[in-house]
């Protein structure tokens, strides 16, 4: 399959009902009361569990300090069972700045998905007063991998009143597997802030409520989200050239650099969506689009089997013929790549900074999951948002 051929608009008729995090509604994810202590209101003490790879499902590209999970990547997180009644973690940040502290979500038993603030390192009750029994608890990191990591050594479980407490083996991560690789649109830079603020705070950021979420969530994929703000292909927002996304990519830690380990994890679909802050850096449409070939060569050699789509739009324009003619050269040779133009911001889909809100990260979902059905065949069983 030669030449590069575009993604339309949806198909006429097509509905696809978004309904933000899993199990939680758009704009649903205000801070919750943090405990740094380990009050509780049972009766008996906690059992502490510590956690590795082998007994929670790991969410992301994580890194390990000894016994330690580092969780810097947006979305990167876990996921684990246990009997009890509730759970508390120890949680970590070495970030000082009070509008910049990172933050983490937590769902329980698949409800609404709920805010947490890490301004410290100590205990963090999770989830308490649970029914006594097993339970499913998933724990991911919101804010982008430009905020500080957040340290996760161990939990602690709350026993059943008849002294049961554990941690279960966790359940199998999804078939299907999407890697999704940006910059600040993907990482849902100001995506809960609104037009009038102009600069970027953690607390304006949602990782979970946006385009790229919301697709691995209609898709029932497993996800990961290799995103840093600012970042272009051959060219950043303030010029430079340190960290490029191309760069980025074969990073398992985007601030230790260690080599990340592709054979560990295969996806069967790549999106990307660059571009946006090459044009706002001053890179030209050539030396864009022999970087964007350049890169889609980089991934289809760790990744020989993914179906790649790259996007491109909401914030700029000036690129989607560069980004079409580097699809068309690069599937001159490969002929498994796609490429979809998503339209500008709108009115009232604007966030801080010029960028999406969730409404308009929401619209965009559908066209990437409908773009990603296209590529795949996949069916979804719930829509998009």
């Amino acid at each position: 399959m030669c030449g590069a051929w575009r993604i339309g608009t949806v198909l006429a008729g097509m509905l696809l009902l978004l309904t933000g995090c899993a199990g939680g509604e758009p704009g649903e994810s205000a801070d919750v009361p943090v405990s740094l202590t380990s009050e509780t209101q049972t009766e008996q003490n906690p059992v502490r569990e510590t956690l590795t790879p082998d007994n929670v499902r790991v969410m992301g590209r994580i890194t390990m300090d000894k016994t330690v999970f580092r969780l810097e990547w947006t979305n990167s997180g876990v996921e684990l069972r246990f009997t009890g009644t509730g759970i508390q973690a120890m949680l970590g940040t070495s970030e000082t700045n009070t509008e910049q502290y990172p933050a983490m979500a937590v769902q329980v038993d698949g409800g609404e998905y709920k805010r947490i603030s890490v301004k410290k390192t100590g205990l963090i009750t999770l989830a308490e007063g649970l029914p006594s029994g097993e339970h499913t608890l998933r724990l991911v990191k919101i804010t982008e991998a430009t905020a500080h990591p957040v340290f996760l050594s161990y939990v602690e479980i709350f026993p059943c009143a008849d002294g049961r407490a554990s941690l279960d083996e966790p359940l199998p991560a999804p078939g299907r597997r999407i890697e999704f690789i940006g910059d600040s649109i993907t990482c849902g830079y100001g995506n809960l802030g609104d037009a009038g603020t102009k600069v970027f705070l953690t607390s304006q950021q949602d990782g979970l409520q946006t385009y790229a979420s919301l697709t691995a969530d209609a898709l029932q994929a497993d996800a990961r989200y290799i995103c840093m703000s600012g970042r272009g292909i051959v060219q950043n927002v303030n010029s430079s050239m340190e960290d490029l996304l191309p760069q980025l990519f074969s990073y398992a830690s985007p601030t230790k650099k260690e080599a990340w380990d592709f054979t560990a994890w295969q996806p069967d679909v790549v999106v990307i969506n660059a571009g946006t802050n090459d044009v706002s850096g001053g890179a030209s449409a050539q030396l864009f689009i022999e970087g964007a070939v350049d890169f889609m060569e980089q991934i289809r050699s760790v990744y020989p089997q993914a179906k790649i789509l790259w996007c491109y739009g909401m914030m700029n324009r000036e690129f989607h013929d560069a980004v079409e003619e580097a699809v068309r050269r690069f599937n001159d040779s490969d002929g498994g790549a796609a490429y979809l133009a998503l339209r500008d911001v709108m009115l009232g889909e604007s966030g801080a900074v010029g960028h999406p809100n969730v409404k308009g990260h929401a619209a965009r979902a559908a066209l990437v999951t409908q773009a990603v059905q296209q590529l795949t065949g996949w069916t979804v069983s719930k829509a998009a948002g």
